[in-house]
């Protein structure tokens, strides 16, 4: 018997078959497959609802839909597509739990494509928001690029792991640590080194020198293994603060075609291609900045230069409280009179989420002295939102916010 699985209703056919033991016809196979790759079941909205309403058992309760799921995958031997394993419990189903769990899926289905017709593509509706976003930081996802292009993912190395870079030791201290230790000439082989974090994390690194460096999400910094010559210098993409260690060389960060040198110091510096513009806030000591066709210019404590894509000069300016742009190190966000948008991008980073404006937003600036960046996203924005800023939709997949208003 064949069920030609192209519609929700083919599906609902085979689930049962399968549901009650018997096996899915070898031709059925490969329509299931493509049918789930468009629609797949962990997107079946408020499908533990319904689930829990017809069932008086945890046969099939929500914990349970994981494991229902790899179920169904290994019957089709369906090896391609991911599912979450959870500890298996072997049940007797009786053929009642068999119908309740079809029922229980026609229910989710039709939802899910009444839904899916009546919203925006991978939208939900606000009330659904809570339970379908509650999308937490994750840890930090870094890959170091050591000399001879050797890439290391620093998510799958234990804590303690090692490497040689000629007079040097890299060691992972800890799940978003490294430290450069010299244990013997630090001029014994310079090699460049590459530190790469993704979005939704960051990452502390201790160069050989001493510096101190935090990388904030989707940023990368290159460096030398050893700071040999008249000079220390590295390179920044993204933001990031520095701690740097006293010495009677420069320290000179690039970015683009940007140069800010200090001799020891701590500041922070925001250089995301997309916000088009370098910030750069000194905290102590002193910095100058250095672009090209400008005249340098010195930096003192308590301000911030900003030097905007395609314009003339460098603006500084003073700020009422610098530790306020380095909140990020400590785990807050801190906002001073930044339009919606600009907030957006730092949500796009932390969060690895798609920003998507349905209307044009208010330009107007907000200002929020401090927001955990331990929430959840939608706790987060509704705690940005206070006051009816704007209104927000967040998709099934937790992978893009809709701001409506």
């Amino acid at each position: 018997m064949s069920y030609n699985i192209t519609t929700p209703n083919h599906v609902i056919s085979a689930i049962c078959h399968l549901t009650d033991n018997r096996e899915l016809p070898e031709e059925d196979r490969k329509d299931y497959i493509e049918f789930e790759k468009n629609h797949p079941l962990d997107h079946f909205t408020i499908k533990g609802e319904i689930i829990s309403r017809l069932t008086t058992t945890s046969d099939l309760a929500e914990q349970d839909w994981p494991d229902y799921q790899v179920k169904l995958r290994q019957a089709l031997s369906v090896t391609a597509l991911p599912a979450t394993t959870i500890p298996r419990r072997r049940y007797i189903k009786p053929i009642i739990w068999s119908c309740a769990a079809c029922l229980a899926l026609v229910g989710s289905l039709l939802l899910y494509y009444y839904f899916k017709v009546s919203l925006p593509p991978g939208s939900q509706p606000g009330d659904q928001n809570q339970q379908l976003a509650a999308l937490t930081p994750k840890p930090p996802r870094a890959t170091l690029i050591l000399g001879g292009n050797k890439t290391i993912n620093l998510e799958e190395v234990k804590n303690g792991w090692s490497n040689q870079q000629g007079g040097i030791n890299v060691i992972k201290q800890a799940p978003d640590s490294l430290s450069y230790e010299p244990f013997s000439n630090p001029e014994t082989g310079v090699y460049m080194n590459t530190l790469v974090l993704q979005r939704a994390g960051t990452y502390k690194v201790r160069l050989s020198d001493g510096t101190l460096v935090r990388l904030n999400a989707q940023s990368s910094i290159t460096f030398p293994s050893s700071f040999t010559g008249p000079v220390r210098e590295v390179t920044l993409t993204g933001e990031a603060y520095f701690e740097v260690a006293k010495t009677n060389k420069p320290f000179i960060v690039k970015q683009n075609d940007n140069k800010i040198e200090v001799l020891g110091t701590r500041f922070n510096i925001s250089a995301y291609p997309e916000e088009n513009k370098v910030k750069t806030t000194l905290l102590e000591g002193s910095v100058r900045i250095i672009t090209p066709g400008q005249t340098p210019r010195m930096l003192m404590p308590g301000q911030q230069a900003i030097i905007q894509e395609n314009a003339t000069g460098i603006d500084i300016k003073e700020i009422a409280n610098p530790e306020q742009a380095v909140s990020w190190v400590d785990g807050n966000f801190s906002f001073e009179r930044l339009p919606l948008r600009e907030i957006m991008y730092q949500v796009q980073r932390w969060y690895d989420v798609q920003v998507i404006y349905e209307e044009k937003p208010d330009p107007s600036p907000i200002t929020v002295t401090k927001i955990s960046r331990g929430l959840s996203l939608t706790e987060f924005l509704d705690a940005l939102k206070e006051g009816d800023r704007f209104s927000y939709r967040v998709s099934v997949d937790n992978k893009h916010v809709f701001i409506t208003k």
